[in-house]
């Protein structure tokens, strides 16, 4: 599962938020109803108009209709009516209140929300371009006295294939073999070669660095932070086999 979807902006998560969020729902409900109050109150002012039939069979079989027309109109009530009315609409304009209030309670929220968000995304990012600066940087250290002009660089326990494509841009190494033990990371490497243009240049080898030989032609190896979940003495065998006697490791 990937992370959860947001809103593009912080004006459509509001407009979501106000559409969505229970408490504006609950007060939209509510203006509603005070709405559908007033509208009784107003009808219970008005005259109201009703027909009522009847049809009889005496035992003689005699038969007999009868219709009745009523109109019914409030004349004097002290005042209630009218009372009811005005407490009616005076609950649709608390009402609507509430709501306008739920709704900018929402919105500020959300924009709280938002700005929190916003913050901890720069937050990653630093951090981010902290950790690879401070990877570049060890990168260039443990390998400032080496000669990689032109070099066929064994990267064993590559990661995600930094170091390898850090070294072909700034030390102008010839090609990368770039050994893993992770078939995802192989994948991950191939594919962050191509996006810089150096698929040509980085051969993946997913294998145990300590039972498999380096290829043919390899004439620098380099470990960083991986020598130590190695068998060391294996390793180095292996890597006595293939490299020159004087190749840096």
């Amino acid at each position: 599962a990937g992370a959860p979807r947001t809103a593009k902006s912080e004006d459509a998560a509001k407009s979501v938020a106000v559409r969505t969020h229970p408490s504006v729902r609950q007060a939209q409900r509510q203006v509603t109803v005070a709405e559908l109050n007033i509208a009784r109150a107003n009808a219970a002012l008005k005259p109201t108009l009703s027909l009522s039939g009847r049809i009889a069979v005496d035992e003689d079989n005699q038969g007999s209709e009868s219709a009745t027309l009523t109109l019914r109109a409030p004349i004097y009530a002290g005042g209630q009516l009218s009372a009811v009315l005005r407490q009616a609409i005076a609950q649709r304009d608390a009402q609507r209140a509430a709501l306008l209030q739920s709704t900018v309670t929402v919105e500020q929220n959300v924009g709280i929300a938002w700005s929190n968000i916003q913050v901890s995304i720069a937050r990653i990012e630093a951090g981010q371009r902290q950790v690879r600066a401070a990877q570049s940087e060890l990168v260039r250290v443990a390998t400032r006295d080496v000669d990689l002009a032109g070099a066929h660089l064994l990267d064993v326990g590559a990661g995600l294939g930094g170091a390898s494509l850090q070294l072909l841009d700034e030390r102008a190494v010839k090609r990368v073999t770039a050994q893993t033990i992770c078939p995802a990371h192989g994948e991950v490497i191939a594919c962050f070669a191509s996006c810089e243009g150096q698929g040509g240049r980085v051969t993946v080898d997913v294998v145990d660095a300590s039972h498999a030989r380096p290829p043919p032609g390899v004439s620098v190896a380099l470990a960083i932070e991986s020598s130590c979940y190695l068998d060391r003495a294996k390793w180095f065998a292996r890597l006595a086999e293939a490299l020159p006697p004087s190749a840096p490791v």
